[in-house]
């Protein structure tokens, strides 16, 4: 363990009698975090001790094979709740380190990002930024349901057969590093007028370079929406050179052609900044999202959501267009959004889900640094059984109804975050009764000081399955303006449920708060508005 004295791993506390497991003891300051995945967490290292390149993070199970591609000192520690996996915090000295354990962690789990790359010099926010939507999810437009209409599904097939046609997408094969040359004149042929711009964003560990294409807004020019997918490609065994990868991820730089396609088709424009990414090198550890989202935060930049594809167009057998809103590195105020968005234009066509065990995607770069992120994905228990193969091709896909229901959420969200400027009339007639006035009175509240801290219950109608509570602007159909929680459900009474918060809440004196209960198809049932006064 001589190459890892000053960085250590942590169990989070799950119960009293779990302790945190230490490679070596070190001061547990916030500042000095660079990874965690919520249950385990690497911390800066002594700069006379940090690796050449960073760290790989990988969760893989543990073999022979995989110990040679190890150096001398590595640090792993069991994966929580798992018996099969661990988590492995290796130094890094050379590119060729990340390749290799970047097809192990692919092999031995057959997931995505089950590896990452965290330089030494990472940093992590505390906290997540919300910003509110420009149109209320409960909002619909005539205007909204006709673009999401015109969403073609031929048109994006025809993007993933571009690009599976190449021999390799992979970071480090010689015609994978120049993959991002072929995206960017997907995207040059959709443009219409001069008013995208598009740049090549360099990364470190290969010549492979991501691209953004960005929309300027018009009003709030400095707020940005992103929509991103990974330009690379995989395979977990064979040769890097037949690495198809449609659904992984050719099928999110589809939909990112088909939302540029019909923005300019329509020449729409919108209040905040919209920019489609496509990231080089996720595979090898989230590299291209990583890099962008640290610059991003490094200058400052406002993200008002990032909305990641990957993986949008297998289904399995009788489950087809499902949309699996996943709930690991996103926003719950995100969540809850596009909730409305497809209850309204699309119908529940949605599940909440979670990612298997030890995986993630280039959302978590920017979920890392503290902008709110939204993943719509396919079935992640049943996904796609082909991905990092050469058989990831559209021979295996079905009628690809989700690839076009997710391309039409990602429209929603550029509509409704981004606030498309041509439906700000129709807004102004519909927000003062998005939320219903018979459903003001259903909910009762009691706030507790215990010890100076601030806890708060709520009586519930017996329908209702969740409670979200969050502070709000003081405008018409105010908008949260801190991530929404969730109160934990206590007992239930003859009539009513109980919900309560199980840590305490911090409440500023004079801040206007709003309650709301949903039943289990996600309705609206009750709503209030609470101010605490000062004592």
């Amino acid at each position: 363990m001589k190459s890892l004295l000053t960085i250590f791993l942590l169990l989070p506390t799950l119960a009293a009698a779990q302790r945190p497991l230490r490679l070596e003891p070190k001061h547990s300051a916030a500042r000095d975090l660079i990874w965690t995945d919520g249950m385990m967490q690497l911390r800066r290292p002594h700069p006379a001790a940090a690796p050449k390149l960073g760290y790989a993070v990988l969760k893989a199970r543990p073999a022979p094979s995989l110990e040679r591609l190890l150096p001398q000192g590595y640090a792993l520690a069991p994966l929580p709740q798992s018996l099969d996996l661990n988590y492995y915090a290796v130094p890094l000295d050379s590119v060729e380190r990340l390749q290799a354990l970047a097809a192990w962690a692919h092999e031995s789990t057959g997931l995505c990002g089950s590896i990452e790359f965290v330089r030494a010099n990472a940093s992590l926010a505390t906290s997540t930024q919300i910003y509110a939507p420009i149109y209320g999810g409960r909002a619909v437009f005539e205007e909204s349901k006709t673009l999401i209409d015109t969403v073609s599904l031929p048109a994006m097939d025809q993007t993933i057969d571009t690009l599976t046609a190449l021999p390799s997408r992979h970071f480090r094969h010689p015609q994978g590093e120049s993959a991002h040359t072929t995206v960017r004149q997907i995207w040059e042929a959709q443009i219409l007028t001069p008013r995208w711009t598009i740049t090549e964003e360099t990364q470190s560990l290969s010549n492979q370079k991501s691209l953004v294409a960005r929309l300027e807004g018009l009003t709030k020019p400095e707020e940005t929406l992103i929509i991103g997918a990974h330009l690379d490609s995989i395979v977990s065994r064979g040769s890097a050179a037949d690495a198809p990868g449609a659904d992984d991820d050719a099928s999110g730089v589809a939909a990112l052609t088909e939302v540029l396609r019909i923005i300019e088709a329509g020449q729409l424009t919108f209040d905040r900044s919209i920019e489609l990414h496509a990231y080089a090198a996720e595979e090898a550890g989230l590299v291209g999202s990583k890099e962008i989202a640290a610059r991003y935060v490094a200058a400052g930049k406002k993200v008002a959501g990032m909305f990641q594809i990957d993986m949008a167009y297998y289904s399995v057998p009788g489950n087809s267009g499902v949309i699996h809103l996943l709930q690991d590195y996103t926003s719950r105020d995100l969540r809850r959004q596009a909730i409305e968005w497809m209850r309204n234009y699309m119908g529940p066509i949605y599940k909440l889900g979670f990612l298997p065990r030890g995986s993630s995607s280039d959302h978590k770069a920017f979920y890392d640094q503290g902008y709110p992120t939204l993943f719509p994905f396919e079935d992640p228990v049943d996904h796609n059984p082909y991905i990092h193969s050469p058989n990831d091709t559209r021979a295996h896909f079905d009628d690809g109804l989700l690839l076009r229901r997710i391309t039409q959420l990602a429209l929603l969200f550029s509509i409704h975050q981004g606030g498309l400027q041509s439906v700000a009339g129709a807004y102004e007639a519909l927000k003062k009764d998005l939320l219903p006035e018979e459903k003001r009175q259903g909910l009762h509240l009691a706030i507790q000081n215990l010890d100076n801290q601030l806890y708060v219950t709520v009586s519930a109608p017996l329908e209702t399955t969740t409670v979200e509570f969050c502070p709000i602007d003081e405008g018409v159909n105010p908008h949260c303006l801190q991530e929404r929680a969730a109160l934990g459900e206590d007992t239930s009474g003859p009539a009513r449920k109980f919900f309560y918060s199980s840590t305490a809440v911090t409440w500023a004196a004079d801040q206007k708060w709003r309650v709301l209960a949903y039943d289990a198809n996600d309705e609206l049932i009750a709503w209030r508005h609470f101010t605490l006064k000062a004592p």
